[in-house]
């Protein structure tokens, strides 16, 4: 279930950078370059860098069932 929800994340942050990238392109049409690269800035992180961040939180629980433990605690599902 975490897993489903973490996954839904990620699509709905690549949808919100779709949703700039169109800001981007209509920024750049109006202003021809003009604070554009701030635009630039907050698609690459929104693309790249919280997708990677939450795909390589999860292969580490994966990796160490130790830390997934933790979280079971955390959750209440105490074996």
């Amino acid at each position: 279930m975490i897993i489903l929800s973490i996954c839904a994340f990620m699509v709905l942050m690549m949808i919100i950078a779709g949703v700039l990238l169109s800001k981007l392109a209509e920024i750049s049409t109006e202003d021809k370059g003009k604070y554009t690269w701030i635009w630039g800035g907050i698609i690459i992180i929104a693309i790249l860098v919280i997708p990677l961040l939450i795909l390589s939180i999860i292969v580490i629980l994966i990796q160490y069932p130790e830390l997934s433990g933790a979280f079971k605690i955390l959750l209440g599902q105490e074996e």
